[in-house]
């Protein structure tokens, strides 16, 4: 049903859009009206079993959720947790080397010991960063998924042990496998680290945030207006993005199932001499694959350098105020120097965090499948 939606979608004949030369041969002998209007009634009563079946299930977030042990959960909040300072580190580094820079234009000779205590601090900060949450962070991480992909992993093969052998018939040996293998340690390594990558960015915007609304909050509001213009652009090109590019793999896996067909089907081809019409079929999915690729390459090329001319502009924009604050006796020079800096590595951190959202999305792909068994 699946397949017949998506062919009905891309408005192709039902010649065009049927996996294979063996149906289309069939359709030779039988009338093409009579056999289309079979194919639609057929239609209608799959795609009305494909809602019944997915009513039926739970959300494929919630099975997942509904598969973390207590033991998991508890590795999983001490990664979130040492995740989650990750943004701080970066803001303590940058007050301290503020604070460096001050005491060191103290007069006499007691900038010494000043230093000398911002010195020890940085030395404190490093051991607590790498030696303390870091190690911690990839204890937690690594146990928490080892026992989720043991988990999923355990579950899918008691799954398969209880197909019956018409599944093994269709299905061979080495699709089972991969969803065994590829697809239970991908769901795994997306659905527990990619959240976490989320909040690592989302930890360094809000620290970022809180640095340049302490030195000067019109910056960060300035800031935060020009994220709220870049947003809906960004969304709305990442959504023609995905679009174009779903699009891109639903034709490629059909015309791989129809040349598969086709070339399985070689003595049928040559004894009712279609190698010429197969060969322009063939050409003219080609040709719409490589104008539909570099549609897609185009938006993709065009996306974040939109994204980042806007928070560029903002960054300008805050570069001028500030030098004007810096010239009133506002802002020190060091610190207008640190705040720019800061700004563009908020405009990257959200760069990173919109271009997370796409592979969470799919996470989906591999768990239905994964699921569907």
């Amino acid at each position: 049903a699946k397949w017949a939606l998506a062919g009905r979608r891309q408005g192709s004949s039902l010649a065009a859009w049927c996996p294979g030369s063996r149906l289309r041969f069939l359709l030779g002998v039988a009338p093409p009206q009579e056999a289309e209007a079979m194919m639609l009634s057929k239609r209608g009563a799959a795609k009305a079993l494909l809602h019944q079946i997915k009513r039926q299930q739970q959300g494929r977030f919630i099975r997942l959720l509904t598969m973390l042990s207590p033991s998991t959960v508890c590795y999983l909040v001490l990664a979130y947790v040492s995740t989650s300072l990750d943004g701080v580190w970066g803001t303590l580094h940058t007050a301290l080397l503020s604070d460096t820079a001050k005491h060191a234009a103290i007069q006499g000779d007691s900038w010494r010991e000043a230093v000398g205590r911002d010195i020890l601090a940085f030395a404190l900060l490093f051991v607590l960063e790498w030696w303390v949450n870091d190690f911690v962070s990839i204890v937690a991480s690594n146990r928490s998924n080892a026992d989720f992909s043991l988990r999923i992993r355990k579950e899918l093969f008691d799954a398969i042990m209880r197909q019956d052998t018409a599944y093994f018939e269709v299905n061979d040996s080495g699709a089972v496998c991969e969803r065994l293998n590829n697809d239970c340690q991908l769901v795994a390594d997306s659905f527990l680290h990619l959240p976490r990558d989320m909040c690592r960015m989302v930890s360094r915007i809000i620290a970022t945030s809180a640095l340049l609304y302490v030195h000067s909050p019109a910056m960060l509001y300035r800031a935060a207006a020009f994220g709220v213009l870049a947003s809906p652009i960004i969304v709305l090109m990442q959504r023609a993005v995905n679009e174009l590019a779903h699009k891109g793999h639903r034709a490629m896996r059909v015309q791989s199932r129809a040349t598969n067909e086709m070339l399985r089907n070689l003595s049928t081809v040559r004894e009712f001499a279609r190698e010429n019409q197969e060969g322009a079929e063939y050409e003219r999915v080609q040709r719409s694959q490589a104008r539909d690729g570099m549609k897609l390459r185009l938006l993709q090329h065009l996306q974040w350098p939109t994204f980042i001319s806007i928070f560029f502009a903002g960054q300008l924009v805050n570069l001028w105020f500030g030098a004007a604050q810096v010239h009133s006796s506002e802002l020190s020079a060091v610190e207008l120097v640190q705040l720019f800096h800061k700004f563009g590595e908020v405009t990257h951190c959200f760069k990173h965090l919109v271009d997370q959202l796409p592979r969470l999305l799919e996470l989906m792909l591999p768990a239905d499948r994964v699921f569907a068994l």
